[in-house]
């Protein structure tokens, strides 16, 4: 069966009696995320460890610059099969690792992980150490 599109075979006759012409489909490459599990939860700032596989048919290992990682919140995270970061923003994550052949075929797989936001660090700004207030007294804080 084939399919609307532009279709280019070669063909070489080598007896005058009959040929067959065998037309190959491009394969898109095979991507696993091995790192983050999904569901995980991180929090703010925790380094996360972006580990991915990929293989394809026709060029084998793809080079690092044919495979990229993107985040659905903060967008291209970087490329290449291992990555770390920290700087994912607080938020449910759908993380997409993305690989493409050299005939431009692609394939990727995505897994869901969640940022928990860090808690405030809340600062005085008018009182000193062992001050004591009282009730009713204003503070003036910052966070």
């Amino acid at each position: 069966m084939f399919h609307i599109g532009q279709l280019t075979v070669n063909v070489e006759i080598v007896d005058k009696k009959e040929f067959s012409i065998i037309v190959k489909q491009p394969q898109v490459p095979l991507v696993e995320i091995k790192s983050p599990k999904p569901n995980t939860s991180y929090a703010e700032g925790q380094l996360i460890y972006l580990i991915g596989d990929a293989f394809d048919k026709e060029d084998g290992q793809l080079p690092d610059s044919s495979i990229s990682w993107q985040s659905s919140i903060d967008g291209l995270i970087g490329s290449g099969y291992e990555l770390t970061t920290n700087k994912l923003a607080p938020g449910t994550h759908t993380i997409t690792f993305k690989a493409t052949d050299s005939a431009n075929n692609s394939s990727e797989a995505t897994v869901g992980i969640t940022i928990i936001p860090s808690q405030p660090v809340v600062n005085s700004t008018s009182l000193q150490d062992n001050e004591t207030i009282l009730q009713g007294e204003s503070i003036n804080l910052s966070a």
